[in-house]
């Protein structure tokens, strides 16, 4: 029946793993579904545009950010491209800001939990969801105090590069103890469960947004992240209201 109920959950999340796929593989467009030339360059923060270069002609393209396709805009969001100067002439310490900051590792949080656990009941027959609470909050904790601690030495030593091979490693080694420990399981099932509910939490999230895209409507939901997401952190600029006709 266990074993069942595991085939089952993984069928399901292979499902999920290629409506996420698919879901997050376009490739950068605008909103008319025009295709664009490479990949995203530079921000600029003031104007809220982006530029592109093609790789191959090396010819280069400035977009308005709010032209982009909502896909493209939201892989703008977690783009290196839009931190590094997405935050000038921006307040980090505004309440919208931190509202986001604050609902997006909600949000996160939530989907990497629920793929925790279920990477518990497939891989280690566990499906009590305490436990799953218990490895999902001690891992990253173990993490967050493991990063601390060798972001330190990474500043004292010079030359810290090996560092950060041998912290990750530790980190990875000691996490996946710890989870084996908490599902009474062999070490390598505890790293295959580390490791997975990263993926599958992904899968998640990814399913979810499409999901609700699907919903809602997609005008609907461009409408939304435009005004709760994207017009917030500075991505886009915010809509000028249309002038009023007559007096």
């Amino acid at each position: 029946m266990r074993r069942c109920a595991a085939r089952l959950v993984s069928v399901w999340l292979f499902g999920l793993w290629l409506g996420g796929a698919a879901a997050h593989a376009e490739a950068w467009s605008l909103r008319g579904g025009e295709g664009l030339p490479g990949a995203p360059v530079s921000f600029d923060p003031e104007r809220k545009t982006v530029f592109f270069r093609d790789p191959l002609t090396e010819r280069g393209v400035v977009v308005p950010a709010r032209e982009l396709s909502l896909r493209s805009r939201q892989k703008l969001l977690f783009s290196p491209v839009f931190h590094e100067r997405g935050g000038e002439g921006e307040s980090l310490q505004s309440s919208a800001r931190r509202r986001i900051a604050a609902q997006g590792a909600g949000v996160v949080a939530l989907a990497l939990g629920l793929g925790f656990w279920t990477m518990g009941w497939c891989c280690a027959g566990r499906w009590n969801p305490l436990l799953a609470g218990i490895g999902f909050a001690g891992t990253w904790i173990l993490v967050g105090m493991l990063a601390v601690f060798y972001a330190f030495l990474k500043g004292r030593v010079e030359g810290g590069g090996g560092i950060v091979v041998v912290g990750a490693v530790a980190t990875l080694a000691v996490t996946s103890l710890y989870v084996s420990a908490v599902y009474a399981c062999r070490f390598w099932k505890g790293l295959l469960v580390l490791l997975g509910h990263l993926i599958v939490g992904g899968c998640f999230l990814a399913a979810a947004i499409a999901g609700a895209e699907s919903v809602v409507g997609r005008e609907r939901a461009e409408a939304w992240w435009n005004a709760e997401v994207f017009e917030p952190v500075g991505l886009i600029a915010p809509m000028e209201p249309e002038p009023r006709a007559g007096p």
